[in-house]
């Protein structure tokens, strides 16, 4: 993966409410995931249509890769029984109402802590000058991650 790798070696373990930010984004699994589809979108999907006819369908789908995202997420912290909730037309709603602020929190927490990163960490002296641009991440609170309007 060698846009986290870039990612990683920039990062730092940094003190106070940004302690566990630098474990989030080099050890996290989801994060690997998350990282995996970027990359993967970043290089396939401006002319995935065009390539899909050109190269015969050497390219990954960026939207299935998210749809197995979402599920593994769903999984890693439902277990089995979301599964029953998708297929129930009763309780389908709610599941991928939940499953999308679960997925919403963890993009906002890994924005937080990249921002945290490249702001106080190792990036460059000139980062500080988008401190007002990052600071509704920067300063983002556990308890608003997943619920904010956007």
């Amino acid at each position: 993966m060698v846009l986290k790798g870039t990612v990683v070696k920039f990062c730092t373990t940094l003190p106070g409410p940004a302690i566990g930010d630098y474990n989030l984004i080099a050890h996290d699994k989801r994060v690997d995931d998350l990282f995996e589809l970027l990359s993967a979108y970043g290089k396939g999907s401006r002319y995935f249509n065009l390539d899909e006819v050109l190269i015969a369908g050497t390219n990954t789908d960026p939207m299935h890769e998210y749809d197995r995202l979402t599920g593994n997420l769903a999984l890693t912290i439902h277990g089995r029984k979301i599964l029953d909730q998708i297929t129930n037309p009763k309780t389908r709603e709610e599941a991928y109402r939940t499953i999308n602020k679960e997925l919403k929190a963890l993009v906002e927490s890994i924005i937080r802590a990249l921002s945290r990163q490249f702001i106080f960490g190792n990036f460059s002296s000139q980062s500080r000058r988008f401190i007002a641009d990052l600071s509704p991440f920067y300063k983002l609170e556990d308890k608003n991650l997943g619920v904010n309007h956007y």
